[in-house]
Parts: structure tokens; sequence; C-alpha cells
């Protein structure tokens, strides 16, 4: 009964923690045909995800997140072990990098939300976990602000 207890205490502290920091990871939202989600890198950072008009020809991506460090030269976005063909944007500011890829080629995009409306867990850049968890069902929204 105690670890019962204790373990409803602890999940309550991390819903807590969440509604302070103003962040909610691993929710997707959904409004005018966009579909929004933020996850976060292995060391915590956000990174948000969103999707314009999934399933359809027209279906485009962007992924975006700060980490320390400068920005390289073009990065490659690699999604569940493939390299996808993307436009990447990155600036610098303070000692954060900023990075944008844009997936803009439908079938690609489509193949992701396939593997998300199955409940798969599509993994980015070798690290970065997409849940699927209410993807089927979204909320209704914009997501919470990436920084």
């Amino acid at each position: 009964m105690k670890n019962i207890l204790l373990f409803l205490y602890l999940l309550s502290q991390t819903g807590v923690a969440a509604s302070f920091t103003g962040r909610e990871y691993n929710t997707w939202y959904n409004k005018d045909g966009v579909r929004y989600d933020m996850t976060q890198t292995a060391d915590s950072r956000p990174v948000l995800i969103s999707i314009s008009q999934p399933g359809t020809p027209h279906a485009n991506m962007v992924i975006s997140w700060a980490v320390a460090g400068q920005c390289p030269h073009a990065q490659p976005l690699v999604v569940d072990e493939h390299i996808l063909n993307v436009a990447w944007q990155c600036s610098n500011i303070g000692e954060d990098k900023y990075e944008h890829f844009m997936i803009d080629d439908a079938r690609q995009v489509n193949a992701i939300v396939e593997r998300l409306q199955a409940q798969f867990t599509v993994i980015i850049q070798g690290d970065i976990k997409v849940w699927a968890s209410n993807y089927n069902l979204p909320e209704y929204g914009s997501g919470p602000r990436l920084f």
C-alpha cells in the first residue's frame, strides 16, 4: 500500500512540475489542419514538431529545437534510421543553436504520419522519441510555447 501511495505522490509531483514550466510533453494538438507536438532531446531540451495537412498530397512537417553549440554546416535529418530530404536552417543565439528542419516531401511526411497513426514511436536523430500517445485523438488548439 505504501508503494502505491508513493507512486501516486511522485506522479502528482510530475504533473505539478510540468504545469510550473508551462510545457506539456508528448501531447498532440490539432488546429486548422496542423498537428503539433512537443517532445524533448536526450538532455531534456524541448523539440517542437508540427505537421500540416497530414495524410494529404500537400503534407509538410517542421521540426525545431535548441541545443548548446554553434551551427554546423547543413545537417541531415534522420528519422527511424532513414535520412530524409529536408531544408535546414540554423541560427546562433548566445551559446545555443536553433535548428529547424522542413520536410516538404508529402510521401516522407505521410510515412511518418502512418507510423504515428499505427501507435509506433518515431525516433529522430537516434535519440529523440516522438510518442504516438494521443495522435489519433489530439486535443484542440496549438501546443505550448517552445521556449
